[in-house]
């Protein structure tokens, strides 16, 4: 029974109209949050043909599927898990009425908790993630953006701009050592694949100097062992991304009361375009909890928005019933409202990478502020919608939209030229 409620769960929840229906109270709008709502169910037809017959045809039906799937949908729902205020009846209402009026889908109007009048006012200028993997492919399709989704290629590029970052110590693909240290530092390690997201695949090696050997929790080794160990990770990966090793960053002091050990990161997105300086799009902070060894929001992690003064909102997870917190619920740390004293140097060095090291549209920076200062761990081209949004259900809406319609505008230029 629990495997065919998780089958419904993932037919359903993400499931919306395909096409611009008249119904949609984005459908006519010149505004920018419109336009690009539209543009993203453009991007899902290869072309006009039979357009008018489809809308109208989808005008009549899609009422009707969207009543099936709010129901469905409301009776599989565990409303304690998500903690919802609303009965089966008026849920299956609210998931009917966003999909019909706004074409938000049920896993939407569960991340943007949209049965609060509050969160609901706002609904159109929330962008979903099923139109995020759509709108960021079609904006970059004449691009080469392996330089930021590279793990490898983005230390290079760091490397060659001076920038602070985390120097790759070994790079193993498919069970070959391609280049490595001679000897490795005496000091805690972190391994990770090139190309796998939310943390997967990442492991901490503790070092042990009474030993002189590293352990991950399965027991320890030395450096000859262990390299013969990564290699063996690599060589019988699920994937053939390449394994890469580094030195371990540690939190600062001041960021330590925001993790329960591991990392701690702030996702700065930042825009650019060719020939103007860099802007802050804006800023969050993801927080480790219980025994991860990673901050993903996608792996379990907490997040919070950033504000311009380096101000924090809530936290707030992107599953288990998606709860927020006004405190950290491992060191008991105050989240909402607490300031990052140190946001300024951490927004300037994001700033400062983009204007010196790419000119793709936009970036979000993994940054985390160490002994040592700021240092750029990752770069991401998709840089996580829900991170963004999600927390204190802050929607993207026209400062994201404004900037995505003037890059489509300079990628269409470029990509006709």
């Amino acid at each position: 029974m629990a495997g065919f409620i998780e089958t419904l769960k993932a037919e359903h929840f993400e499931y919306r109209c395909p096409v611009t229906l008249p119904l949609f109270s984005f459908a006519c709008g010149d505004d920018a949050v419109s336009q690009v709502h539209r543009h993203a169910l453009n991007l899902r037809r290869a072309g006009k043909r039979g357009r008018g017959l489809k809308v109208a045809f989808l005008t009549v039906l899609w009422p009707l599927a969207a009543l099936v799937i709010a129901v469905q949908s409301a009776i599989i729902i565990d409303r304690k898990k998500h903690d919802l205020p609303l009965s089966r009846w008026r849920l299956g209402i609210l998931f009917w009425a966003m999909m019909v009026r706004h074409n938000i889908n049920v896993e939407s109007t569960l991340r943007f908790k949209l049965w609060r009048p509050k969160n609901r006012r706002r609904v159109t200028e929330f962008i979903q993630h099923v139109e995020i993997i759509k709108l960021t492919p079609w904006l970059y399709r004449d691009r080469d953006v392996r330089e930021i989704d590279s793990k490898v290629a983005f230390a290079e590029l760091c490397q060659r701009h001076g920038l602070p970052h985390i120097e790759i110590l070994m790079r193993i693909t498919a069970g070959t050592i391609e280049q490595s240290v001679e000897t490795l530092p005496r000091q805690d390690l972190f391994s990770k694949f090139d190309g796998w997201w939310g943390g997967s695949g990442g492991l901490i090696w503790i070092y042990d100097a009474a030993q002189d050997m590293w352990d991950a929790g399965q027991g320890p080794l030395d450096e000859a062992s262990l390299r013969d160990h990564l290699r063996h990770l690599s060589a019988t990966a699920a994937r053939s991304d390449t394994l890469i090793v580094q030195s371990l960053l540690r939190n600062a002091v001041e960021m330590a009361p925001y993790s329960s050990g591991a990392l701690c990161t702030m996702r700065v997105v930042t825009t650019k375009f060719p020939d103007q300086s860099a802007q802050l799009l804006r800023g969050s902070l993801r927080m480790p909890v219980g025994a991860m060894t990673v901050d993903n929001f996608g792996a379990g992690g907490l997040g919070a928005r950033i504000m311009n003064d380096g101000r924090l909102s809530n936290a707030g997870e992107k599953f288990a019933g998606r709860r927020t917190h006004d405190s950290h619920p491992d060191t008991g740390a105050r989240i909402t409202g607490a300031t990052l004293p140190f946001w300024d140097e951490v927004r300037t060095l994001a700033l400062t990478a983009h204007d010196c090291a790419t000119d793709i549209y936009s970036v979000g920076w993994d940054i985390a502020w160490t002994q040592n200062g700021p240092v750029i761990v990752e770069g991401n081209v998709v840089w996580g919608e829900d991170l963004l949004q999600m927390p204190d259900c802050e929607p993207l809406g026209v400062e994201y939209c404004e900037f995505y319609l003037s890059a489509k505008e300079a990628s269409e230029h470029s990509f006709d030229s």
